[in-house]
């Protein structure tokens, strides 16, 4: 890969992309642990209403195993 690893890559997408979006990186994940205290909470409406505000901003968001991540869609 020309920038050497993915996360490097990743985050220069980040970088680039989220002022365009609006977006800052702390803002991201200030709102992804409210989305994941409302999961706990078991108040999923609420949860996946923040993943569709992302969704529609140019986010991807991926639940798994080791928690939630993201990136910016190219």
């Amino acid at each position: 890969m020309v920038h050497g690893t993915h996360a490097r890559f990743a985050a220069e997408v980040r970088a680039k992309r989220l002022p365009r979006l609006g977006l800052e990186a702390a803002e991201v994940e200030a709102r992804l642990a409210a989305r994941e205290a409302a999961r706990q909470r078991r108040a999923f409406g609420e949860a996946d209403a923040i993943r569709t505000e992302f969704e529609a901003r140019g986010l991807d968001v991926r639940d798994g195993p080791d928690g939630t991540r993201w990136r910016v869609r190219l």
